[in-house]
């Protein structure tokens, strides 16, 4: 088998002000260079899981610098149900931190797509504990003196609230089927940013224990291996879609070489 594949295998918030410090020089790590100028919207792909999401914006909000991270991070925080602080979001392999930062300044462009990783935070409220219940003295079936006195005076009719602000208009957000080129590059993002991180790890600190590191070891190559399933189940009809199944294939080789090298004796 390991033969087989070389190796076991939003607008909601203010405009923001692009200034010259921000602008960026270089290409493009995702997007389209030159967007048609006539095109309908600007928009973001967002992969989460085994789903991808096409996020809409108005027509120039992601190239004039309107769109932030953090906008996009709010979007995902609506479709994972997750705290913000626990949307990592990443794009081309690089981890999008500064939520006041536009995407057109980090070389986003429309049409871009944006890796999306949402951890569920662990509940821990004490078992049995209760939450605290406030009780109106109106509402109490036995209220004390001091309550009925209360309860005799005259209510002061409460002051009218300010008309509530109008929502602003979501993006539109579309489910949408993955070509075979995208499910190769989801697979890939999904290595750079899930993986990646803790080979280096292994690779830079190897436990000392030997039976430790080679659980790890184990557990890492199987991740690994579990990958190229995913690419080994792409249509590949297309010559470039070929090409890049098999690039990927051999970066993930190179890693996994890199991996059995740590258990080889020096």
């Amino acid at each position: 088998m390991r033969r087989f594949f070389g190796r076991p295998q939003g607008l909601s918030e203010e405009a923001y002000i692009v200034t010259e410090r921000e602008v960026h020089k270089g290409p493009l790590i995702s997007g389209v260079e030159n967007p048609d100028p006539d095109r309908s919207d600007d928009y973001v792909m967002v992969k989460h899981g085994t789903k991808e999401y096409m996020v809409s914006y108005p027509v120039g909000a992601i190239t004039s610098g309107i769109v932030t991270v953090g906008a996009v991070r709010d979007q995902c925080v609506g479709l994972t149900g997750v705290e913000p602080e626990r949307v990592s979001l990443s794009c081309g392999g690089k981890i999008l931190r500064e939520d006041a930062a536009p995407l057109s300044s980090l070389g986003i462009g429309h049409a871009a797509r944006i890796l999306c990783v949402a951890s569920k935070a662990t509940s821990t409220s004490p078992t049995g504990s209760e939450p605290a219940v406030i009780v109106d003295s109106l509402d109490s079936a036995t209220p004390s003196k001091s309550k009925k006195k209360r309860s005799k005076k005259k209510t002061r009719p409460a002051s009218p609230l300010p008309p509530s602000p109008a929502p602003s208009p979501q993006p539109e957000i579309k489910k949408l089927l993955l070509t075979p080129f995208q499910q190769i590059e989801a697979v890939w993002e999904g290595i750079i940013a899930n993986l990646h991180p803790l080979v280096n790890d292994f690779l830079q600190n190897p436990p000392a224990d030997a039976d430790k590191r080679a659980d790890a070891h184990r557990s890492l190559t199987e991740t690994m291996m579990g990958e190229l399933l995913k690419l080994d189940s792409v249509e590949t009809g297309e010559p470039e879609v070929r090409a890049r199944r098999k690039e990927v294939v051999k970066q993930i080789q190179a890693t996994l070489d890199s991996l059995d090298a740590i258990l080889k004796p020096t």
